[in-house]
């Protein structure tokens, strides 16, 4: 039901994304592989987060772990979005010690992973984990479909693991995600006319790193 859910919200929002990035000006241009003078929203990475945040509650997935989780995912949208919207972007130690700071406030409210007996290694790892996920996918956003293609696919085998393992929030929480981010994919795909951009891109690494 989640991803079904998330499916649909992101085939049938994400025009929103177009049409705000045009209104607002924020666009930004393809540069590998011949984009050429096309222009392209880099909002369609909110949008998703929006429809995920949306759809978890209505699968029944009330975690707090997993809300600050989201919590976390969204104050990265809005860092990605301030980035994109900028001329120049964020310096990228600016943009690695909010990254850090997010991760660490998502560990304090409660996605505390038994990595090892003490609680400062704990943090240590889970923000460089977290971080580190987050940034991959965001380098993955350098052509259409490929990183929403890897966020459905990451989604899938968390979904198999979760369910495995017997834990449904979890399995709940990716399948909620991979369902958006195949909504999506719709409409990035063959010359996409949305990005995922610098928001949407860390959101999902985010939120599939802490599943």
């Amino acid at each position: 039901i989640a991803f079904g859910l998330a499916l649909l919200g992101t085939l049938a929002a994400t025009p929103v994304a177009v049409a705000a990035g045009s209104r607002l000006g924020v666009l930004v241009q393809p540069r590998l592989f011949g984009g050429g003078d096309r222009w392209v929203s880099p909002l369609g990475g909110a949008v998703l987060a929006v429809v995920a945040c949306a759809v978890v509650p209505l699968a029944g997935n009330g975690s707090s772990s997993i809300w600050s989780l989201l919590a976390g995912g969204v104050a990265l949208v809005a860092l990605g979005v301030l980035d994109d919207h900028r001329r120049e972007g964020l310096t990228a130690r600016s943009r690695l010690g909010i990254e850090s700071l997010v991760a660490a406030a998502v560990w304090w409210a409660g996605l505390r992973p038994d990595l090892s007996t003490v609680p400062v290694i704990d943090l240590v790892l889970t923000v460089f984990f977290l971080v580190g996920a987050a940034n991959a996918f965001n380098l993955l956003d350098n052509m259409d479909g490929v990183a929403g293609a890897t966020a459905v696919a990451s989604a899938a085998g968390i979904v198999v693991l979760a369910s495995l393992y017997g834990d449904p929030l979890v399995a709940g929480l990716a399948a909620t995600v991979g369902g958006a981010a195949l909504g999506f994919l719709h409409h990035n795909l063959g010359g996409g006319s949305v990005f995922l951009g610098n928001g949407g891109a860390l959101f999902l690494g985010f939120v599939l790193g802490g599943a």
